[in-house]
């Protein structure tokens, strides 16, 4: 569960700076499902965090991003495998713009 979810956000966090240029807004596509998929066992409240691994910092998250691993999860067909990412509209998001997240955790864009 935990390597699925981190590489799931971690991956996506690494190309960030086509989202702009994409139509992806992070404060209005990204950060909602952050917040209702992953910060309650990767936030910043210590009592209900499932691990030490932070997706509310970009710098957290940043030490264990591997790069393309993302899309390959999302697509997984393997249970064990595939990150749940919620509804086909979200999937769909995330393959289509999986840079959105390595946008800044405070809305500016990466350069």
């Amino acid at each position: 569960m935990r390597a699925r979810t981190v590489f799931f956000t971690l991956a996506v966090l690494t190309t960030a700076n086509r989202a702009c240029s994409e139509g992806i807004d992070v404060n209005r596509n990204v950060r909602p499902i952050l917040s209702d998929k992953c910060y309650f066992c990767h936030g910043p409240d210590r009592s209900t965090q499932e691990t030490d691994l932070r997706l509310d910092s970009r710098e957290a998250a940043a030490e264990v991003i591997e790069p393309g691993e993302l899309i390959s999860r999302i697509l997984s067909d393997d249970p064990d495998v595939r990150v749940r990412t919620g509804s086909l509209d979200e999937r769909q998001l995330w393959t289509r713009s999986p840079s959105a997240l390595l946008y800044d955790m405070d809305g500016r864009r990466r350069s």
